[in-house]
C-alpha cells in the first residue's frame, strides 16, 4: 500500500477493528494459525 493511500488505509483499520469487535478475527487466526 502505498503512503498516499490514506483512505484505503482508513477503511482497512475499521474493518479489521470491526473484525476483532465482532470475533471474526479470532477465528480466522485460530483457523490459519492453530489448525491442526
Amino acid at each position: 500500500m502505498r503512503k498516499e493511500d490514506t483512505d484505503l488505509k482508513a477503511q482497512i483499520d475499521r474493518t479489521i477493528e470491526e473484525m476483532r469487535a465482532d470475533g471474526t478475527y479470532d477465528e480466522i487466526y485460530q483457523n490459519w494459525f492453530f489448525s491442526e
